[in-house]
């Protein structure tokens, strides 16, 4: 099963949590829309990475962070086979402590 996520949009303070469904693929798109580089992380899964800017990418490489460029979309997907509450936040601290971050829960 396949399900969209496009909620998560890094615009400044993404701060709203998500629950996903444990096996569950998730579409998710993220648009950056400020003039800052964020390298956001995702803890206790991995995505790949589909396109960039609406350009596909191959190879789509496996990552846990994604370094995003002024005013970047990026499509990735990750499935949600680890049960749990995961951070998913701006490793630059500063940001995360401003409320760059969210809990995606995984039941």
């Amino acid at each position: 099963m396949l399900k969209d996520l496009y909620q998560f949009r890094s615009r400044g303070t993404v701060g709203k949590n998500y629950t996903g469904k444990k096996g569950v693929t998730y579409k998710w798109l993220v648009k950056k829309k400020n003039i800052w580089e964020h390298p956001m992380h995702l803890h206790g899964h991995h995505f790949r990475l589909f396109s960039r800017n609406s350009r596909p990418l191959d190879p789509q490489p496996w990552l846990d962070t994604l370094l995003l460029a002024p005013d970047e979309v990026v499509k990735v997907m990750f499935v949600a086979d680890n049960p749990s509450d995961w951070l998913y936040y701006c490793y630059i601290l500063e940001h995360h402590s401003a409320g760059m971050g969210a809990i995606i829960r995984v039941v």
